[in-house]
């Protein structure tokens, strides 16, 4: 359930605009730095805290930290003032160059507090630019991955030439570290975690909506959009992958039907597309019921539907053709407030054993005949090919 809820919100992430994507960053970085926060005070009030870290540079920081503070609350501010601006507009492109470049200022500079070389620094250096390629317009994320990576590149150039000093908020036994003290452990595990869980999470879960987008375009791709049955090109890669590897004297028994309904333009004529679709939806809902898992079933066309049979003798193929004859001119179609439309469709069936795939379109072209044959004797009805017949 929970998992399902996460999903939900990555993917009403991922459809905000891009106004919204970046007041969400910015509250974000404004919880972080609460986080932050949350630490100081529990560094001000942990007494083995002091071997580790230089009190007189935390109190130094406090000023900076209520800056940053403050000045995340007045970027959230000019963001909200900015919603419904396109993504294109110059006072939406300044200010995701203005966080950009503020998260470029910020990471580096916080990073050169505990050391550039720490794990903390690592996860500080590796999560924010990915949450800017995440919140951001791409270009800004790259500019801020580049810039970043760039900056954190000469401070550790300048730390080793000792132009900065490394860690300049620990101590000398904060550098060496504290494997038998519970403050530094904590510490550890908070810093990390701070990134680790939602990088993990956001990357599982974006992970997760890229395969469940990739699958809904794979599925529209094969079916149609009105019925949700399968349209013409995804049958025809179905009738590819039956003569994957078949040779003769190796058939395969291959039923058509190839399906039209009786008088629908003049449905369209008289009630509009609107109710006319409701009878395709209808009607393509009967036939998948009638036909369920022995074929396939595809909207061919327009109001025309194609129905594919595997090893189903001629008089089995005869039945089933029946059954869907007499199935759909049963529907009732109500269609708010028109009044019950009685549909009927004409049926041209071809069955054939088939080695090879060119027979198989010369089998619904047979099909096809068949169902003008149809349509000629008066419709409603079933017509097997010549060849069947």
């Amino acid at each position: 359930m929970h998992r399902l809820q996460l999903r939900h919100l990555v993917s009403a992430i991922l459809d905000c605009s891009p106004t919204q994507r970046l007041a969400l960053l910015l509250a974000f970085l404004f919880g972080q730095c609460v986080l932050y926060g949350t630490w100081g005070s529990f560094v001000l009030y942990y007494p083995d805290a002091q071997r580790y870290i230089r009190f007189d540079i935390l109190m130094l920081l406090l000023p900076i930290y209520f800056a940053v503070l403050l000045y995340l609350v007045f970027l959230y501010v000019c963001c909200r003032f900015l919603l419904g601006c396109a993504s294109d507009d110059y006072r939406h492109v300044v200010m995701q160059f203005v966080v950009a470049i503020s998260l470029v200022i910020g990471v580096p500079a916080l990073s050169i507090l505990g050391g550039l070389l720490s794990l903390g620094a690592g996860m500080l250096m590796l999560g924010v630019p990915i949450l800017g390629l995440f919140f951001l317009q791409r270009w800004a994320g790259y500019l801020l991955f580049v810039a970043s990576f760039t900056v954190f590149i000469g401070l550790v150039v300048a730390t080793t030439l000792d132009y900065i000093p490394y860690a300049p908020l620990l101590t000398e036994q904060g550098l060496l570290g504290g494997k038998n003290s519970g403050f530094w452990l904590y510490s550890t595990i908070f810093f990390n975690l701070m990134y680790v869980i939602p990088l993990f999470c956001m990357i599982d879960q974006l992970v997760l909506e890229f395969k469940n987008r990739e699958q809904k375009v794979r599925y529209l791709s094969e079916h149609d959009e009105l019925t949700g049955l399968l349209n013409r090109r995804a049958v025809q890669h179905r009738i590819q992958s039956l003569f994957v590897g078949l040779r003769p004297p190796n058939t395969v028994q291959v039923s058509i039907f190839v399906l039209d309904l009786d008088f629908f333009k003049s449905v369209n004529d008289r009630w509009g597309h609107l109710v006319g679709d409701e009878v395709l939806v209808a009607c393509a809902h009967r036939l998948q019921q009638i036909v369920a898992d022995q074929g396939w079933v595809s909207r061919y066309g327009g109001e025309e539907f194609l129905v594919l049979l595997l090893e189903q003798s001629p008089e089995q193929a005869e039945v089933l053709a029946t059954r869907i004859c007499q199935g759909i001119g049963q529907l009732q179609v109500r269609c708010g407030s028109v009044e019950s439309l009685h549909v009927t469709v004409s049926i041209g069936v071809a069955t054939q054993a088939i080695d090879r795939i060119e027979a198989i379109f010369k089998l619904i072209h047979q099909a096809d005949q068949a169902l003008y044959q149809a349509k000629a004797r008066g419709r409603n009805q079933v017509v097997m090919s010549a060849a069947e017949a």
